[in-house]
């Protein structure tokens, strides 16, 4: 099977946007459940060789890991003080 077709975007601009995260962080519980889900997402776009998608679910991947690391160190910096 070959590699799909570009079909979301048409820029790098465009695809960079499909990548954002527009919503707040919900509870840590819920953000672990939407990363995993992301996560099941990515691997089923790379399965199906769309890379394109994959791309997009793996960005909002890491920007909301990336987001619950920050948010988790500002709570223990809190905790501790």
């Amino acid at each position: 099977m070959d590699k799909k077709s570009l079909y979301l975007c048409k820029s790098w601009v465009e695809l960079q946007k499909l990548t954002e995260i527009k919503s707040e962080l919900p509870s840590v519980k819920t953000s672990l459940t939407v990363l995993d889900k992301l996560y099941e997402k990515f691997e089923k776009s790379c399965l199906d060789k769309d890379e394109e998608l994959a791309y997009v679910y793996i960005m909002r991947y890491l920007t909301m890991f990336s987001d619950i690391t920050k948010s988790f160190k500002k709570d223990i910096v809190i905790i501790i003080k």
